[in-house]
């Protein structure tokens, strides 16, 4: 895998996250390994560390700083 076949897989893990988190109660944000688990029944497999990497790089606050009650 080089890292121009890499890119695309960034940008669509970061997609899924961005629509997953679109979706979720904000009473009972997602947590990071919680996304690990949506993400892989979308057949992505991500570890929760580059979950957590790729939710700052979108300037996604943390679970429990979107929380909403």
């Amino acid at each position: 895998l080089s890292l121009h076949d890499a890119l695309p897989i960034c940008d669509a893990v970061q997609r899924a996250i961005t629509e997953i988190l679109r979706h979720e109660d904000p009473s009972h944000p997602f947590s990071d390994q919680q996304l690990v688990i949506k993400l892989r029944t979308m057949d992505i497999s991500v570890s929760r560390r580059t979950v957590t990497k790729y939710r700052k790089l979108l300037h996604i606050p943390s679970s429990t700083h979107r929380k909403h009650t």
